[in-house]
């Protein structure tokens, strides 16, 4: 491998680990501060740490196997899915 790969495979493994911590940090705070358990928002909120958990169990496994497409769509899908699904929600 060159230096500028393992530099990338590097920053790409912090970047792994720092980014779900953060989110299920402001998860975990955001239900604590605005707690409704009775409307679905808070247990679709608290849904979403476990399906970080497999986004980052499968990009470690594609990034130690090595596989660009696996790669790829890791990088691609959950954020354009959250982004979706949180824009469409009506707040009424």
């Amino acid at each position: 491998m060159s230096t500028s790969a393992v530099l990338t495979y590097q920053i790409y493994l912090v970047l792994l680990k720092f980014t779900p911590f953060f989110i299920i940090c402001f998860i975990i705070v955001y239900c604590i501060i605005d707690v409704h358990y009775v409307e679905p928002e808070f247990s679709l909120t608290l849904a979403i740490i476990p399906a970080i958990l497999i986004h980052v169990g499968l990009a470690v496994y594609f990034v130690r196997h090595e596989t660009r497409i696996g790669m790829a769509v890791v990088l691609v899908s959950p954020p354009i899915k959250l982004s979706t699904s949180r824009s469409q929600q009506s707040y009424n």
